[in-house]
């Protein structure tokens, strides 16, 4: 992990998620670019707005600097400065199109029913689209070397073994046990016991688990094992396809997310090449 884009917009959940960032690039040797995305309103009448554009994007430069510098202070991570006009989510998307980032690093907002407010609409929409790993952050955690990855596995489904390269190469720079959870009733897990051949091809040499919980409830099947078997991140696979994405997330992701107080890494299968290498 090379290059980390780290969105913000000022809120407090974002600027814990930065330095959150900063803290992580400066045990990876990274690069940290800090991203704000502002919106003008368009006009509906001829009335002046009272503050022009050049006024607020002078504001926000001075907000994101203040933010850089505190990174700086606390952890030697000289971040990069970005600010561009537009759409949230489009916006950090379009950024790491480009194939120069390896991971994106985003806050929560840690409550709410739905995973949209739990995690903010924009991080939601980011998590879901971006083909670069997403790693969101809740709003009270603070940086600690993860010694324990979790990664939820649907193991019924095929993923190839590029999408878990960003997994394999975290766990190698941290030298991170990764553990691995599947939830199913107990008739079906002889037969995904075969099923981890793709993983296996990353995880090969660090080292790794696999642990089976029996349940139909797969929320419950979660808090079970969490609550059993400790660990610093948790990671999971972000499916392409949109109906199987939303299936996913409503019955698996979706627990997760609300229901762990640790970072939550989002591994896409549609993970950019630049992602496999870095």
């Amino acid at each position: 992990m090379k290059n980390i884009l780290a969105p913000v917009d000022f809120s407090k959940e974002a600027a814990h998620a930065a330095l959150y960032a900063g803290a992580l690039a400066q045990h990876l040797n990274a690069q940290l670019t800090l991203l704000f995305v502002f919106h003008m309103p368009i006009p509906i009448s001829e009335a002046p707005y009272p503050i022009d554009f050049d006024t607020l994007e002078k504001e926000n430069r001075k907000m994101l600097k203040d933010l850089a510098e505190e990174i700086e202070s606390k952890y030697q991570v000289k971040a990069k400065q970005m600010i561009i006009a537009g759409f949230a989510d489009d916006e950090i998307l379009d950024a790491t199109a480009g194939n120069e980032y390896d991971l994106i690093v985003m806050g929560s907002r840690g409550s709410g029913n739905r995973l949209s407010e739990w995690m903010g609409s924009t991080t939601t929409a980011v998590l879901t689209k971006s083909v670069v790993p997403v790693l969101v952050i809740p709003e009270h955690v603070t940086f600690s070397i993860p010694r324990v990855i979790a990664l939820a596995c649907d193991f019924q489904k095929t993923t190839k073994a590029r999408v878990f390269a960003p997994l394999s190469s975290l766990s190698r720079q941290f030298e991170s046990t990764v553990k691995i959870l599947n939830v199913s009733e107990e008739k079906e897990q002889e037969a995904l016991q075969d099923k981890n051949s793709e993983l296996e091809k990353q995880l090969n040499g660090i080292p790794h688990t696999y642990c089976f919980e029996s349940a139909i409830d797969v929320e419950k099947g979660i808090n079970k094992f969490l609550n059993a078997h400790p660990a610093d991140w948790m990671a999971i696979v972000v499916h392409k396809h949109s109906f199987i994405n939303r299936l996913f997330f409503e019955t698996y992701a979706k627990p997760l997310a609300m229901h762990t107080r640790i970072p939550l890494l989002a591994l896409s299968e549609a993970v950019s090449v630049h992602a496999v290498k870095a």
